[in-house]
């Protein structure tokens, strides 16, 4: 804002306020205020137009839900639904462990929970809308095996140029 602006608009201002200030003493009195609010525009008119007629006001509770976010859905369904679903896994292996003695019932308890959580958390995301978070936990199967192999497959070309074979 310029400086001629800015004076033009403190003139306006002046102006506004003297035509307020109706006995001149620099202070508005409440009758003062209130005489020029009778003197001003009144806004008047029927809003309805904005609101449907069988339309009550929305609670937070009627309002529809928000989706989240689609890549952090994919996020949440190639790497932390897997983890959450190895974590369980292991858990309860260890649980089966302990309880039969063997590591074979252990092994399958580790697997079914591995299977149900991969195609339950599928067709949780697919039935439910959340497509992305779906299709994350499709791309686990093939995201999280390649990051070990690239893990492992660097960890092999820097102990074999480091001369350490």
């Amino acid at each position: 804002m310029s400086e001629e602006e800015e004076q033009h608009s403190w003139k306006e201002s002046d102006d506004v306020f003297s035509q307020m200030d109706a006995d001149g003493d620099g202070v508005i009195t409440r009758d003062e205020f209130e005489a020029a609010q009778k003197n001003g525009p009144t806004l008047t008119g029927d809003v309805a137009f904005f609101q449907e007629e069988d339309e009550g006001p929305e609670t937070p509770d009627d309002r529809p839900k928000e989706m989240m976010n689609k890549n952090l859905q994919f996020f949440l369904g190639v790497l932390v639904y897997p983890i959450v679903v190895l974590i369980v896994a292991f858990v309860l292996s260890e649980m089966a462990w302990g309880i039969s003695g063997t590591g074979d019932v252990a092994g399958l308890v580790h697997m079914t929970v591995m299977g149900v959580g991969v195609v339950g958390g599928t067709v949780l995301g697919f039935t439910t809308g959340h497509h992305s978070f779906a299709w994350g936990v499709l791309a686990s199967i093939i995201v999280i095996p390649m990051l070990i192999f690239a893990l492992l497959f660097g960890f092999c070309m820097l102990v074999i140029s480091s001369g350490g074979f």
